[in-house]
């Protein structure tokens, strides 16, 4: 008889159970590095409009064609809005389609937007860390560059925003202990 749930054959390994499963909160939630992201939006939002409001001046005569400003504009439209607006209320739409679980060996996120369904999982590891806050506590399992430069900024990758963080940390760190525990007695 197995002892994997419904619906987790294929995912969980073998000896790997459930600890504890949540949800992230669903309010706003500013991360770090968000005014500078949202300023640098407000600037690419400008540009298209500026141009809009010089070229029509000019008859689109001194700053290019019409075809090629109708080809850019709205690109650079889109990336601004998104930087400086529409990132916020897209994490939350993203927050409300996304599952936590923690086993004994990994923190798990499920997310199923617009039908795109994702499944990424992150090892337990010493390096975990708990981050308290006032909408819900965070649980960071890893850390990802975004770039390839030296200073790129980094995000942090984890458990956003859910209750009784605490709770959850200590079911991990006990798993870690736990998995230590095993290795050592294994290990002549």
């Amino acid at each position: 008889m197995s002892s994997t749930p419904p619906g987790w054959q294929g995912i969980l390994e073998r000896g790997e159970r459930i600890l504890w499963q949540g949800r992230p909160g669903r309010g706003m939630k500013l991360r770090e590095g968000d005014l500078p992201e949202s300023l640098f939006g407000l600037g690419f939002t400008a540009v298209p409009v500026l141009w809009l409001i010089n070229a029509g001046a000019d008859g689109f005569g001194r700053l290019g064609t019409p075809g090629v400003f109708l080809l850019v504009a709205p690109l650079f439209l889109a990336i601004g809005l998104y930087k400086t607006v529409l990132k916020y209320p897209w994490r939350v739409f993203l927050r409300r389609k996304t599952f936590y679980t923690l086993t004994n060996r990994r923190g798990i996120i499920a997310t199923d937007p617009l039908g795109m369904k994702e499944l990424k999982s992150y090892a337990i590891t010493p390096q975990i860390e708990l981050e308290p806050g006032r909408r819900g506590d965070d649980i960071w399992f890893a850390r990802e560059k975004l770039g390839s430069r030296r200073h790129s900024p980094v995000r942090k990758i984890g458990f956003e925003q859910i209750e009784n963080g605490r709770k959850v940390i200590a079911l991990a760190r006990a798993a870690l202990a736990e998995r230590e525990t095993q290795d050592k007695e294994v290990t002549p």
